[in-house]
């Protein structure tokens, strides 16, 4: 008697997890390079943030760490899932780094890694242009900024300095 089509499809299914699970325990681990990563936050800069709330809580993420100067929204967190997208305002952004609007022209967005080892981190970073020398911020992070060779601002931060 032929197999149905939901058995062959069942058979296929086990026999390719099988064979991932042989590649998966065949494979050597990488070797840990660096720092480990805490957490990714991707900053997403806007001239309001207002018109993005409704839609981040409609997809079911939490508004959070709302700050605001003169009323308005200038940084927001959304969160679902352990996952984050943060806001911030270019108003926000020019406030705590001067000059940081020619340096995001043309920028829409910028990565922000938390990390458990800032030296280290540095210490890879190799050629890589510095946009924003090594500081601590007022919210205790110790953090810099560079671009990546696409030309994107990656900014890894410590928490909790040491």
């Amino acid at each position: 008697m032929p197999w149905s089509r939901s058995t062959r499809i069942t058979l296929i299914a086990g026999v390719f997890l099988i064979s991932l699970a042989s590649v998966a325990t065949t494979m050597p681990a990488a070797p840990p390079q660096g720092a480990t990563l805490e957490r990714l936050s991707p900053i997403l800069v806007v001239d309001s943030i207002e018109p993005v709330v409704p839609f981040w809580e409609a997809l079911g993420f939490s508004a959070e760490n709302p700050n605001r100067v003169d009323g308005k929204l200038v940084f927001i967190a959304f969160s679902k899932e352990g996952y984050s997208i943060h806001y911030q305002t270019l108003v926000r952004i020019e406030r705590d780094i001067p000059g940081a609007a020619e340096m995001l022209a043309g920028n829409t967005s910028l990565l922000y890694l938390a990390v458990d080892d800032l030296d280290a981190v540095i210490a890879a970073l190799g050629d890589a242009e510095v946009v924003i020398q090594r500081r601590t911020t007022r919210w205790g992070a110790d953090e810099i900024y560079v671009k990546e060779p696409g030309g994107n601002l990656i900014g890894f931060a410590k928490f909790g300095r040491d």
